[in-house]
């Protein structure tokens, strides 16, 4: 079964942004599901979204 729902995250400087997500089941392995995070295009939160990003991308 899958499931949905929405989490408040928090940006650099603290800033709170609400992303929705989906835990999709691997079929025939309880153990093992894929998150996927989306945040709504145009929003503030897709723009804390993208800063996160960019500092986990210049990080590595």
């Amino acid at each position: 079964m899958n499931s949905t729902a929405a989490t408040t995250c928090a940006a650099p400087g603290g800033r709170e942004f609400t992303l929705d997500y989906e835990c999709l089941l691997v079929p025939d392995d309880t153990a093992q599901f894929l998150v996927v995070y989306t945040a709504e295009p145009g929003s503030p939160s897709e723009a804390a979204l993208r800063l996160v990003n960019s500092r986990v991308s210049a990080a590595s």
